[in-house]
């Protein structure tokens, strides 16, 4: 599982990229429940992610918030794996 928090934007999405590329392999869970923002540069992170890991093995938290809006306004959210809280 890997804690993404704060702003998820240009000064940061590498950061994700890197843990992400680190995981790679593995079944990944996103906890971001606590990201306060996210931009474009963030968003292209995720959907690099969910092209690397695939449907199977890439879960994003995410309740009402942040990453959630941007997922519902882009119409991405059913590209994703997303749930409220951890499975």
């Amino acid at each position: 599982m890997l804690d993404v928090s704060g702003e998820l934007d240009m000064a940061t999405a590498q950061q994700l990229g890197k843990a992400l590329a680190d995981a790679a392999g593995t079944k990944v869970i996103l906890d971001m429940v606590d990201v306060t923002f996210i931009d474009s540069v963030g968003l292209r992170t995720l959907i690099q992610a969910r092209q690397q890991f695939g449907d199977e093995s890439l879960h994003v938290v995410a309740p009402e918030g942040p990453v959630r809006r941007l997922l519902q306004l882009t119409k991405l959210e059913d590209s994703f794996s997303v749930s409220d809280s951890l499975p």
